[in-house]
């Protein structure tokens, strides 16, 4: 969605006028997901290196666009926020803001990019009960979540399971299994999954394995 926006945002309008386009996102971060694994568990990243905030990239992008012939001047923004009702008919998007509240967003266009679907992913409930000894890894959240865990010394772990065997599950468990010890690696790594790497050529399911 972010990357169809900076296009849109460089074509050649007409008059040299772009229109107005708005990004709407619960979030204030644009999160390269294939790096949140280095950002968790091996520290290899920094925050603002794989997930920088949506304002400065807006203000990076507004700066190159001055330096591309023929691009148009196409306000872009970013709205913190989630789409809750669309009505077609009137060409209207209900959204409700970080706080709650809502208000109307008319629209001539409206492009729906979810990004990555996990499976199951807001439908997998986890009880209270369990407190941090469970926990998701999809997002930006998850690998603060997961971060936090590996430096609580009041808590060591001394044994993790992951369950689904698929990409990320795989690089999960493999930077885990492949910590220093001193960065308090756990004894046990077990990875859990029907098929390992399901879809992926055979040849990187022998390697992984």
């Amino acid at each position: 969605g972010f990357n169809l926006a900076l296009r849109l945002a460089e074509m050649p309008w007409s008059e040299g006028r772009g229109p107005e386009i708005l990004m709407v996102d619960p979030k204030d971060r644009f999160v390269f997901t294939p790096l949140l694994v280095d950002y968790a568990i091996t520290g290899d990243v920094a925050l603002d290196e794989f997930a920088p905030r949506y304002e400065e990239l807006l203000q990076t992008s507004s700066r190159e666009r001055g330096f591309i012939p023929g691009a148009g001047q196409a306000e872009l923004e970013h709205l913190q926020a989630r789409v809750t009702k669309i009505n077609w008919r009137r060409r209207v998007a209900t959204i409700q803001g970080a706080g709650g509240e809502e208000q109307l967003l008319n629209f001539d266009v409206l492009v729906i990019s979810p990004g990555l679907l996990v499976s199951g992913g807001s439908g997998l409930e986890i009880p209270d009960s369990v407190g941090s000894s469970v926990m998701r890894f999809a997002s930006l959240e998850d690998a603060e979540q997961l971060r936090q865990r590996l430096d609580d010394n009041m808590a060591p772990i001394s044994a993790v399971a992951v369950v689904g065997a698929g990409y990320v599950g795989a690089e999960v468990a493999a930077s885990l299994a492949e910590l220093p010890r001193e960065q308090r690696r756990p004894d046990e790594v077990t990875l859990f999954g029907t098929k390992l790497l399901a879809g992926s050529e055979p040849q990187n399911r022998e390697r992984t394995a």
